[in-house]
């Protein structure tokens, strides 16, 4: 699974669902990253207090 890892805000986004939703817009580029390493991921929430993006586990919808 690819991951999508915002450091400014410690969010992880699973990279196929992250949308606008997941606020990441406003972090600058050298603050994100990509990996599909789920022992990092782990790392990262278990170490250093990262948590999933609540908006990006599964398809996001646009409202009407």
């Amino acid at each position: 699974m690819n991951y999508f890892v915002d450091h400014q805000k410690k969010r992880i986004h699973l990279k196929r669902f992250v949308g606008d939703r997941c606020g990441f817009m406003d972090t600058p580029t050298q603050k994100r990253e990509f990996t599909d390493k789920k022992s990092y991921i782990e790392q990262l929430e278990e170490q250093n207090s990262y948590i999933n993006c609540p908006y990006c586990q599964s398809i996001q919808r646009l409202n009407k």
